[in-house]
């Protein structure tokens, strides 16, 4: 995905986790936006 992406892996596992999760829900406010808006 890029430097931006190998620089995430160097961070460390907590950390990284915590962003991939916070990219994930990102990635799914934007996909399922109708979704969240409905509930």
């Amino acid at each position: 995905m890029g430097p931006a992406f190998a620089n995430l892996l160097e961070i460390g596992g907590d950390q990284y986790e915590y962003i991939q999760s916070v990219i994930i829900n990102d990635f799914l406010w934007h996909t399922c936006g109708d979704h969240y808006h409905g509930s």
